[in-house]
């Protein structure tokens, strides 16, 4: 954002991987005596907002008893919650290093968390008071913990969960479905102390304090949650194949998502049809603070387009990435790509979802956009590239040193290039993928993961693989300007959910397989859990 550090950060979507890359998913809930199982010493937080819960056309959702998909009802719940005395009482491993030569910047620290299971990492935010919020999704019916907190179900479902400044564990929130129902997340976002959540669901939408949507009126869904954990609103919408897969909101609360989809979708009033050609197309939609849809838009041609990333600057201007392919009327601004993929970034009305500017980089190779940030007066996104891509037209185009290189481009907030940074890689096998971005004051940091080893600015980490972290310091008194850093599991499974900052330091959220070894500590995927925060 202008004038403010990036504050949510999404794993892009050519993450996921089957041949040397995994990615990586939260909820459901069993309760006996109204507390989850494995949990010792639960409260339940006083529920902070007495209105019933609507959806955007004014329904008053289903005020059921909590059910396990198999007519059992279930007591009524708050979100997990554990008492910061015991909610790290042996459940998750943490290494804690020394302060950092003196400096004053926060202590290294590795915590694994999530249990055993296929869980994958979404997303992490962080606020002003160092409080991160993690988000993802479990893909199974294994239990999801953190701390003394555990959920669970019988069908994969999304989760929320909200860690205080020194990583205690304040709460977890699950989203499920019925027993053979799932729930997947798909975006995650923050808006102020708020949580904004997108995705999907099969049959049912389950979420504390005993809420239950029955999908009739559509099986995606954009959600508000309030810094304890509390829905304030669900807008539900219709899209036979569609998948939100951005968002975010700017200072007044609105709410933007975008995503892709084929077919026809309907959100609000207004029905999006996707091209004949039966491939996907991108769509941008609009939310008011209360979750009632103000307007929606499609773009595309006759190949796939999506929107991978949205941002809102500090003076609310709106600004969406993604890919497209083949030529692409964007309201009117051409984009003429080369190859089966290439990458756009626009500014975008934010009261009509008009495109009043574009930027589109074309390749000759398939290239993705995982991350977009404002800072400071510029943009800043995360990019994969194959092969030769043109980022500016009065320059020769930039050339992938090896099978894929991670760059980040920096423009200023009319779409100009300001700078270019490659992240490189000897790899000739899905080497580098997008990266994600994070900055505070100076400082500015670049994370992703790597199959080989990695080179940035001279500096040079073995990944081997595994995830690196790169930090550059503008301050001219600083005592290096470049660093980078490598943490790897010791098996090939791993995924980054996103990468934060806060008093200095970065966090990184992601995934591992086998162990973790950082610190002079080694945290076990089997013994502790399959993801990780990790703060250099």
């Amino acid at each position: 954002m202008v004038s403010a550090e990036p504050i949510v950060h999404h794993p892009p979507m050519n993450r996921p991987c089957t041949c040397h890359l995994e990615i990586f998913a939260l909820s459901f809930w069993l309760l006996i005596g109204g507390l989850p199982i494995g949990c010792s010493s639960v409260s339940k937080p006083a529920l902070t907002d007495g209105a019933p819960l609507q959806t955007a056309d004014g329904a008053v959702l289903a005020d059921a008893p909590r059910s396990d998909g198999d007519g059992t009802a279930r007591p009524d719940a708050s979100p997990v919650d554990a008492s910061a005395q015991d909610a790290l009482a042996g459940d998750a491993a943490i290494a804690d290093a020394a302060t950092d030569g003196g400096s004053g910047a926060p202590s290294a620290k590795l915590m694994a968390i999530g249990g055993v299971g296929t869980h994958d990492p979404l997303a992490i935010s962080i606020d002003d008071q160092g409080t991160i919020t993690i988000a993802g999704n479990t893909s199974s019916s294994f239990p999801f913990t953190i701390g003394k907190m555990s959920v669970t179900a019988s069908a994969p479902y999304g989760w929320v969960a909200q860690l205080a400044p020194d990583w205690t564990p304040r709460w977890l929130l699950p989203l499920w479905g019925s027993s053979t129902g799932s729930v997947t997340l798909g975006a995650f976002a923050r808006s102020g102390k708020a949580a904004i959540i997108a995705g999907s669901f099969s049959d049912l939408l389950q979420f504390p304090p005993k809420q239950l949507i029955d999908g009739k009126n559509g099986r995606r869904f954009v959600a508000r949650f309030d810094s304890q954990g509390t829905a304030s609103w669900v807008t539900t919408f219709v899209g036979g194949d569609l998948w939100p897969q951005a968002l975010a909101a700017d200072s007044k609360g609105n709410v933007f998502v975008g995503g892709w989809f084929t077919g026809t979708a309907t959100i609000g009033t207004t029905k999006l049809t996707a091209d004949a050609g039966g491939k996907h197309d991108a769509f941008l939609a609009a939310f008011d603070p209360k979750g009632q849809p103000l307007w929606a838009t499609r773009f595309g041609g006759v190949h796939d387009d999506d929107v991978t990333a949205i941002a809102v600057t500090a003076t609310d201007r709106l600004f969406v990435g993604g890919r497209f392919a083949g030529t692409v009327s964007f309201d009117g601004l051409l984009a003429r790509g080369i190859d089966h993929l290439d990458v756009f970034i626009g500014e975008v009305e934010r009261k009509t979802g008009k495109f009043l500017k574009l930027r589109p980089f074309a390749g000759k190779d398939r290239d993705s956009l995982g991350t977009l940030v404002a800072h400071g007066q510029t943009l800043r996104a995360g990019l994969q590239v194959r092969g030769d891509i043109s980022l500016d037209p009065m320059q020769a185009p930039y050339t992938a040193a090896g099978y894929a290189d991670a760059l980040v481009v920096e423009l200023t907030s009319d779409l100009n290039l300001v700078e270019v940074q490659a992240v490189t890689s000897n790899g000739t096998l899905l080497s580098l993928l997008a990266p994600d971005l994070a900055a505070e004051g100076d400082r500015r940091w670049i994370a992703g993961i790597a199959t080989h080893e990695v080179t940035w600015q001279q500096q040079t980490a073995k990944t081997d693989p595994g995830v690196y972290l790169a930090q550059e310091d503008r301050n001219p008194s600083a005592k290096a300007r470049y660093l980078l850093h490598a943490l790897r599991p010791s098996r090939e499974s791993y995924s980054l959910g996103g990468v934060v900052a806060h008093g200095g330091a970065p966090i990184v959220f992601g995934r591992y397989d086998g162990t973790l070894t950082y610190a002079g500590t080694t945290v076990s995927a089997n013994l502790d859990g399959r993801l990780f925060l990790w703060r250099p």
